[in-house]
């Protein structure tokens, strides 16, 4: 339940909904810095790694026989299959193909970083080069590393939504490790288990929470406490999941002596304010990263 008597302090609301109110005047409306788009360093190391094969394959460019010409390659130069997956944005390398356009399919098994030159290998990585397509783009290819830039900078925006969620999560590391060098008999772990926590911290855990996950746990004075941070930027079912989930996790914490302070942020909750409002009753410690840095955080974890 919402420690108002915390908030009348800090804030100066004594209502769940003027929390509400306050959550909502101080999310940020966006956490998309510079480098939410793309990952610059991973993009260029995963393209670095292929320089050689993509450099053996550019000579297939303009080829009038490419599927002899890759042919060729291939028997010589085994390893340049290796380039093949990560071509077509693919980061597996062991696939298997089924071969066919209708059941029953022959399947087909390919390991890519086998270099093996045998005729039976250079036969399936051949009709895998031609049946992707991949063959033909590779005699249109002026510099195929820099196709594959691309291909990885396309994949790395799937990452954007994990990034989303990092970036606020670390502010807020960034935040608890200058509350941890102003405090000296505060202990911070991040990104472990609670049986984890439970052990350093010489505190119980509640058992059913043994081998979950935390972003933050923090002990001080020998009262030990759960930070989770997130950020939404849109709407969805997964806030009301988080809700409930976050509900009851703060229940189990109180029951062995733990608080719990949930870091969330975002303009999507703009557009949930019922699962907000949930989760602010229910929760003891319902906090926007403007609060934390008007310092509600630290009041909470030094205040006796």
């Amino acid at each position: 339940m919402a420690d108002l008597g915390f908030y009348r302090r800090a804030l100066g609301v004594a209502t769940v909904d003027d929390l509400c109110d306050a959550l909502c005047a101080s999310l940020l409306k966006t956490n998309r810095t510079y480098g939410f788009w793309v990952d610059w360093d991973k993009v260029n190391r995963q393209t670095d790694d292929y320089s050689y094969q993509l450099g053996l394959l550019s000579v297939l460019r303009g080829s009038k026989r490419p599927k002899a010409d890759l042919s060729k390659l291939l028997k010589r130069y085994p390893e340049v299959a290796e380039a093949f997956p990560r071509l077509l944005a693919e980061h597996e390398d062991q696939l298997t193909i089924a071969a066919g356009s209708e059941p029953p399919f022959e399947y087909v098994d390919i390991d890519f970083r086998a270099r093996d030159s045998s005729p039976s290998q250079v036969r399936r990585l051949l009709e895998f080069a031609e049946g992707t397509g991949l063959l033909a783009v590779l005699t249109r290819l002026t510099q195929p590393k820099d196709y594959l830039l691309g291909v990885e900078v396309g994949l790395d925006s799937n990452a954007r939504k994990n990034r989303s969620g990092v970036v606020l999560e670390g502010l807020v590391a960034d935040m608890m490790d200058a509350m941890q060098a102003e405090h000296r008999d505060m202990r911070i772990l991040k990104q472990n288990v609670f049986s984890r926590a439970s052990e350093a911290f010489g505190v119980e855990c509640p058992p059913s929470m043994a081998d979950r996950r935390f972003d933050f746990a923090v002990l001080r004075k020998g009262v030990a406490t759960n930070i989770e941070v997130n950020f939404y930027g849109g709407s969805g079912s997964k806030p009301s999941e988080i809700v409930s989930s976050y509900s009851d996790r703060n229940g189990k914490l109180r029951a062995s002596g733990w608080r719990f302070v949930w870091v969330t942020d975002g303009p999507g909750w703009l557009k949930m304010r019922g699962p907000l409002r949930t989760g602010v009753e229910a929760i003891d410690y319902v906090l926007s990263y403007q609060m934390l840095c008007d310092g509600l955080l630290a009041r909470i974890l030094t205040e006796p």
